[in-house]
């Protein structure tokens, strides 16, 4: 196990526990398999089983705080705030009484958001320290992981919250942000393709996850895709359309800088079908 169940309290300083680690185990071993499965990879789990190397120590700590929340996030239900033999209590002095369902849940709701939390810090480490021959996790990025993570340029879900120009009721999990990626794959290569061309959108998409340097202007129209394929999964398709045309409105002005967008045949669109939603319906029925 990555997590030897004596440290758990390490990586969840906030909360008392007065139970056996024993006791925590079958709850570790189904959160490591879930992050593994999701977000490292068999190879990084096995390497960070069995290697003590310094150079893993900011990734192995990482990955423990988001399994050992994962794991007590799982326990609660099962466990009945305080954990102990007993199960989850409100301490008062030496005695333990019963915790509230409400404080229970107060404690769900801020595990779910620390959950979230460690979960994007350990995946924005793995995309920024797997570039580069040198680092001793680059074979992440040959992962179904990191495959998975690359079908969009929102690679996160700091990402997703900094582009996202939809208003939201209440703050987006990591979970909702996962299951997001396809639907944002769908809409890049559908709606903003056709306005932007799906050639240079697969160009662009090998060069991110290729990390090679991509130009300023491109920055820029990055942006706009991002808003784009966010707005999609979040189903404001108006914000969706606007945003490639945006982009699309940059590639114009600077189209010397975009000559895969200049000889495709999204270039050539007739007017009326990109100032309005009409022609790209048509084109995706």
């Amino acid at each position: 196990m990555i997590v030897d169940p004596k440290n758990i309290s390490q990586y969840l300083p906030s909360i008392n526990f007065k139970v056996e680690p024993k006791r925590l185990i079958p709850y570790l071993v189904e959160a490591q398999r879930e992050i593994t499965d999701r977000i490292l990879g068999y190879d990084i789990e096995e390497l960070l089983v069995e290697n003590s190397d310094d150079n893993l120590s900011e990734l192995k700590n990482l990955a423990s705080r988001a399994i050992c929340v994962t794991a007590y996030l799982s326990a609660i239900p099962e466990m009945d705030l305080q954990l102990s033999e007993a199960g989850f209590v409100v301490a008062s002095n030496e005695a333990f009484s019963p915790a509230s369902k409400e404080r229970v849940e107060r404690l769900m709701h801020s595990l779910r958001r620390r959950k979230s939390a460690a979960l994007d810090n350990l995946l924005v480490f793995l995309v920024n320290n797997s570039k580069g021959d040198a680092s001793p996790i680059k074979d992440w990025r040959g992962s179904r992981q990191f495959s998975y993570f690359s079908q969009t340029p929102v690679l996160s879900l700091a990402e997703f919250e900094r582009f996202n120009l939809i208003e939201v009721s209440c703050e987006l999990s990591w979970d909702k942000f996962y299951s997001y990626i396809p639907i944002m794959k769908a809409n890049l290569h559908s709606t903003v393709a056709y306005y932007i061309s799906d050639i240079y959108i697969l160009n662009l998409m090998e060069r991110l996850r290729d990390a090679e340097p991509i130009l300023d202007v491109e920055r820029q129209v990055l942006v706009h895709i991002k808003g784009a394929i966010i707005a999609g999964a979040m189903d404001s398709r108006n914000i969706m359309i606007e945003e490639s045309i945006a982009a699309r409105k940059i590639m114009i002005d600077n189209i010397g800088q975009f000559p895969i967008f200049y000889k495709s045949d999204s270039y050539q669109l007739p007017e009326k079908s990109i100032s309005g939603t009409g022609g790209v319906s048509n084109f995706l029925v």
